[in-house]
């Protein structure tokens, strides 16, 4: 092999080399770019909830993103509404930003035939002002300190010293794990905080995070 087609071959190694980490890196932004609209918008749902809860007037300029994917959800009905079953209620599609991953946006029909965004299972208040049915297995927000309470201190969980997140909000709100969403392990995690539990970590795999009795680390020190 000459001298010339191997600096040919040595090139354009690092030529598909360095493509390839630029695709790498376009990647890597894509997603960023996604988790933070996904970060607004649960930030905007969670302000509109707060809205509705405390029965504060909202304006609609303190909601870029979900004032910007409802406009997309009415062009997406607009465009493929046509392609929807007749007795559908619910619609969802993935709404594309340029340079950012796709991000999955759901909607519905309202009554008077508008296209309004979906809120999320979590956002009791704002899904019954818009007539909505409501996950009564999660409850409302201001009673979760009252369920845990109740269960922690009957004698179904008597005998038990620590739970998990999940754990609880299986048995006590009656959720599937696979439904179990981020805010509602921090919600939880917050009350058994405030409720005077300590969060451990198991000391064996998988290593979980829990909540613990007080009475139970004090008497494991005494001992």
């Amino acid at each position: 092999m000459t001298t010339a087609k191997i600096k040919n071959r040595d090139q354009g190694k690092r030529g598909e080399s360095n493509k390839t980490e630029e695709d790498s890196t376009v990647e890597i932004r894509r997603q960023r770019k996604a988790n933070e609209i996904r970060k607004q918008i649960r930030e905007e749902w969670a302000a509109t909830e707060c809205g509705y809860r405390e029965n504060k007037r909202r304006d609609a300029a303190n909601f870029p993103r979900l004032y910007q994917s409802a406009e997309a959800a009415g062009r997406d009905f607009r465009q493929n509404g046509h392609r929807y079953g007749e007795r559908q209620k619910t619609f969802r599609f993935y709404w594309k930003i340029p340079n950012c991953d796709p991000i999955k946006v759901s909607y519905f029909l309202t009554r008077f035939g508008r296209v309004a965004l979906l809120p999320p299972d979590w956002c009791y208040y704002t899904r019954s002002a818009l007539g909505l049915s409501v996950n009564k297995r999660i409850t409302r927000p201001d009673e979760w300190e009252k369920l845990l309470s109740e269960y922690l201190n009957s004698p179904k969980a008597a005998g038990k010293r620590w739970f998990t997140t999940n754990d609880l909000l299986i048995r006590v709100f009656d959720i599937d794990e696979i439904r179990i969403k981020k805010i509602d392990q921090v919600t939880v995690g917050r009350i058994m905080k405030k409720l005077g539990w300590v969060r451990v970590r198991e000391t064996v795999y998988p290593r979980r995070f829990g909540y613990v009795r007080p009475e139970a680390i004090e008497s494991d020190q005494t001992n």
